[in-house]
């Protein structure tokens, strides 16, 4: 390795390891992990409480929809980020490992050595490690942002099924509803045609009764009759005659 190529490894080294500690760990992506999973179980609740309101269905599969048009530019921006990131640490990476090969080069005049010396000077083995563990940290943060985008796989499989169930448990509801309609009319017609039934049998039960009281009557007018025949014979032989 020459001189040349040491200080072309010094300027990526700086220029990369400068970008390291602008990727500070930051909760952000575990937080929003917890509020998509948060809205999840929500959006669960919300399908769970509202099957017996068909009526809500337009607003329930709105919500559905944006929530599902939120997750994916979510999901969009952290493979984005992750991509970078990755991108970065390898950069630094390898500017650390090009330093630590060039603590091994061999100088070709007591000048570069001595220019060696002085650069090895700067990059102290305290910055090296700081370097290395600032790359561990943005790694694990990359892997934790991997993590999440598959954690979004997941719901939104169950998003999918969550969605199905919906369609079927609506189409079930207005299937019932649509049963009982009919079951009502039929009802209502049943009760119509019993209605007119008790209409009829009612008057036969009328007409029934005036005949059996016409005959009541008929009868006591003949026992009377018999009766004051009994009494008075006279009266018999008038009523004859």
């Amino acid at each position: 390795m020459s001189f040349a190529d040491l200080e072309r490894g010094q300027g990526g080294f700086q220029s990369s390891s400068a970008l390291v500690p602008h990727l500070l760990p930051t909760p952000t992506n575990r937080n929003y992990s917890e509020l998509i999973k948060r809205g999840t179980d929500d959006l669960k609740t919300l399908s769970t409480l509202q099957r017996n309101l068909p009526q809500h269905k337009a607003l329930l599969q709105k919500t559905s929809h944006d929530f599902q048009v939120s997750l994916v530019a979510f999901q969009r921006a952290q493979k984005v980020s992750a991509e970078r990131q990755r991108t970065v640490v390898d950069g630094v990476k390898q500017a650390v490992e090009d330093n630590a090969n060039s603590s091994g080069a061999v100088a070709s005049s007591p000048q570069s050595q001595r220019q060696i010396q002085a650069f090895q000077s700067q990059i102290s083995p305290a910055e090296l490690a700081h370097q290395e563990s600032l790359i561990q940290e943005r790694e694990i943060e990359i892997r934790e942002i991997e993590t999440g985008i598959h954690e979004l796989n997941e719901i939104f499989r169950d998003l999918g099924t969550l969605v199905t169930e919906q369609g079927t448990m609506l189409d079930t509801i207005e299937a019932n509803v649509d049963s009982v309609a009919l079951d009502t009319r039929d009802a209502a017609q049943q009760l119509e045609q019993a209605s007119e039934y008790q209409r009829k049998a009612g008057r036969r039960a009328a007409c029934l009764m005036l005949v059996v009281v016409i005959v009541i009557c008929v009868v006591l007018v003949a026992v009377r009759i018999v009766i004051l025949s009994l009494e008075f014979p006279w009266f018999s032989t008038r009523v004859l005659s």
